[in-house]
């Protein structure tokens, strides 16, 4: 649209090359879509801007996906190589390795260590896995009952503490509840060792298990419970988005609109130029046409 109102009220027709007749003055809007288009993916279209403005406008466009593209390029690339070099890293901080490479580091090297709840799921899981991972960490807790913690909280302080050479193992619920909260200077890995819920647990042939089955259902397809949920964990004191509290957030694979903002900035910047100087265009040629049809009018009137 900005092309087309360019070359229609500051300047005559741009030029199209047609395939019949050669060059011709015929600049419609269909034509500007198909030069915008041909411009991103760096084909030649067969239409020439002609006037100062649309040049100008054509430049910044061109700018604008060619520098979209490399980073798009770019990006991909790092995505493609992310699986190959994450094994390579050692645990820091700015690394994020996985849970599963954490725990394997942590029984290899004995660092970070590796808290865990007593009497817990999560270390009942370590105790009765079949995995001979899981079952060594078992074995590292039983050798070293200092990685045993009484209490989350009590945890959570080791893990402040520990300056990233202590970590706590514990359910992905608790886990993603407690790094929402203040002071907001905790991480969770990402990936999981184990998969399973919550329940209800009723007496065998307990009538109030059917009402709490319809009860739980009625909530969850009503939304209510993911309101819950959405309220004292995803909006906890933690939920500005510059703080990220998941490794795979911090570690995402995507470009963000914030990320390229910059490129879209000057694409504006560009707009606003090309404007301010087809305005100036527009004025300086009807200076010069209203001159010349005031002549031609008194050359008609003499005669």
């Amino acid at each position: 649209m900005l092309l087309f109102s360019l070359s229609k009220f500051t300047s005559p027709p741009d030029r199209v090359k047609n395939a019949d007749s050669g060059l011709q003055d015929r600049l419609g809007l269909c034509a500007n879509f198909w030069f915008v288009c041909s411009s991103s993916l760096f084909r030649s279209s067969g239409i020439y801007p002609k006037s100062p403005s649309s040049r100008l406008a054509s430049i910044f466009w061109w700018f604008f996906t060619l520098i979209l593209v490399v980073l798009y390029i770019a990006n991909l690339a790092t995505i493609l190589i992310k699986d190959k070099t994450s094994q390579a890293y050692s645990f820091s901080y700015s690394s994020y390795p996985s849970t599963e490479y954490i725990l394997q580091e942590a029984i290899r090297t004995g660092s970070p260590k590796l808290l865990v709840l007593k009497n817990s799921s999560t270390l009942e899981f370590f105790k009765n896995s079949a995995i001979k991972t899981y079952n060594s960490y078992w074995q590292k807790v039983k050798e070293e009952p200092e990685l045993l913690i009484n209490s989350y909280n009590e945890g959570v302080e080791k893990v402040r503490k520990g300056q990233g050479n202590v970590g706590l193992l514990l359910e992905s619920s608790m886990n993603e509840y407690i790094n929402f909260q203040e002071p907001c200077d905790t991480i969770m890995t990402s990936g999981f060792l184990d998969s399973s819920g919550y329940g209800i647990a009723t007496k065998k042939g307990s009538p109030l298990k059917e009402e709490l089955d319809y009860a739980l259902l009625s909530l969850k397809e009503k939304g209510y419970l993911n309101m819950i949920y959405t309220k004292w964990w995803r909006e906890g004191k933690c939920k500005d988005a510059k703080k990220y509290r998941k490794l795979s957030d911090l570690y995402h694979s995507s470009l963000t609109l914030h990320e390229i903002s910059g490129l879209f900035y000057i694409l504006i910047g560009g707009i606003v130029i090309t404007l301010i100087i087809a305005m100036v265009e527009f004025i300086f040629r009807r200076k010069i046409t209203l001159p010349r049809s005031e002549d031609e009018h008194e050359k008609s009137s003499k005669f």
